[in-house]
């Protein structure tokens, strides 16, 4: 199992966004370090937004988050699981940035 999540250096003098496979980091994503763990966090949840991506179902019909009109297409950022509903007016990285919380304690667990 592959998970990831944020650990300050040994040195202490950074934090980073690592993947970590049998108690060993295995990389760090992208570009996600930082002099603080809120920094690191920072770059890391640009680095998500920037490769969200959006989903249409073709059965399924919810109201947009931002303006109420039925839609069939949802934002999905990253592995969260959060859906975000947005019609073809709000589909867009500014909304998308919008809505997209990273939660403050994390852990991505990957197979």
């Amino acid at each position: 199992m592959i998970v990831t999540t944020i650990v300050q250096s040994r040195s202490r003098d950074h934090w980073a966004v690592v993947r970590i496979k049998n108690d060993s980091v295995i990389g760090v994503v992208a570009d996600c370090k930082g002099a603080t763990k809120e920094e690191a966090l920072g770059k890391y949840r640009e680095h998500l937004l920037s490769h969200w991506r959006a989903y249409t179902v073709n059965d399924e019909q919810h109201k947009c988050k931002v303006c109420g009109e039925w839609t069939s297409t949802y934002a999905k950022v990253g592995l969260f699981s959060t859906l975000h509903w947005l019609c073809s007016a709000h589909l867009s990285d500014n909304e998308v940035a919008k809505l997209f919380e990273l939660p403050v304690n994390f852990e991505i667990f990957e197979s």
